[in-house]
């Protein structure tokens, strides 16, 4: 047998090298497809369940968030363990399933049984969701959006409102942790004593918000061959129509407006960190790859858009990456372009 494809090797060296050369294409070209990254990733199948309940403190995230959930989880198909972190606001919730279990599958499981416990849990408290695809390892990009023109709260609304919704469409990218700059809110500041004098509670102020905080239909109107849709217009769009909310009636008919018991502005939400840089307050970002993807190939999608959005950027905001994974992966061997 071996004399026979020695004989037909020298026979038909044409034939050969072209063969030899077809599988070199083949190989240099998967070659540079591998999925090479920085270091293995050696997760296990783990799913996450994230709820935000920023009034409460750890004992009763425990008490009325984590240990329902955590009931409801165990027993789940496949599971082999549950790990749980009961924090100031934060309830995490993690179930960690047998190797090989398809990661999709058990998010399915997981989800199904979220269901039930967002029955149990009040509504006050928050409700559960299913943290990204991802692993520890999935941080592949990193930046920074920095501006002498504009503020902290202009900053962290222009990455939550348009850079990351921009990210988030390329593919490969699963989700934009962002860090820095403050949350823009409409603050609502009661003033005790008018709110007493009023004969006033919180919770009917709130529940006056709610009522007038809205828009609705009223079907249509026939008008010739036209159908004419009526709306009924209430979102709140300023400042100012926060403070003509009624908040009680006299028996004269006399309105009581919020402004009169309280004062409405704009302010940032309560802090729990801050990101500088060179000691300047900056916003920073993170962007967290998809399960499974080549993060060669997600990063260089990633570049390809950041160099486009730094042309879009409001004058005087810069875009300053620092963390780049395709630079650790990088392998180029002296002399090769």
């Amino acid at each position: 047998m071996i004399e026979k494809l020695v004989d037909f090797s020298i026979r038909r060296k044409g034939t050969v090298l072209l063969i030899t050369a077809i599988f070199c294409l083949i190989g240099l070209i998967n070659a540079l497809k591998l999925p090479i990254d920085a270091v293995p990733d050696v997760t296990n199948v783990q799913v996450t369940a994230v709820t935000s309940s920023p009034a409460l403190t750890p004992f009763e995230v425990e008490q009325f968030i984590t240990y329902p959930i955590e009931l409801e989880l165990n027993g789940i198909p496949g599971a082999k363990e549950i790990r749980s972190i009961s924090r100031a606001g934060v309830s995490s919730v993690s179930v960690i399933f047998e190797d090989g279990t398809d990661v999709w599958f058990a998010r399915q499981l997981v989800n199904e049984r979220l269901k039930i416990v967002d029955t149990l849990i009040p509504p006050e408290y928050g409700s559960p969701e299913l943290a990204p695809v991802a692993t520890a390892l999935g941080d592949i990009y990193e930046f920074v959006l920095t501006s002498d023109k504009h503020s902290p709260s202009e900053l962290r609304s222009y990455m939550d409102w348009d850079l990351s919704k921009k990210l988030k469409s390329i593919p490969g990218v699963i989700e934009i942790n962002t860090l820095g700059g403050t949350l823009k809110q409409y603050q609502i500041l009661i003033d005790p004593k008018r709110l007493v004098a009023n004969n006033l509670t919180v919770s009917e102020i709130l529940d006056d918000l709610k009522a007038a905080n809205f828009n609705t239909g009223g079907g249509y109107v026939q008008k010739g061959s036209e159908q004419l849709v009526i709306r009924g217009e209430g979102q709140f769009e300023g400042i100012e129509e926060i403070k003509r909310v009624a908040v009680r009636t006299s028996a004269d008919g006399i309105p009581l407006l919020l402004g009169q018991i309280a004062r409405v502005e704009v302010g940032p939400a309560l802090r729990f960190g801050i990101a500088t840089q060179k000691g300047k307050e900056v916003v920073a970002a993170t962007v967290i790859m998809l399960l499974g993807q080549n993060s060669r190939e997600v990063v260089g999608r990633v570049r390809e858009k950041i160099s486009i959005f730094q042309k879009t950027l409001p004058d005087g905001m810069k875009l300053e990456p620092f963390y780049d994974r395709s630079n650790i992966v990088a392998f180029k061997p002296a002399g090769f372009l």
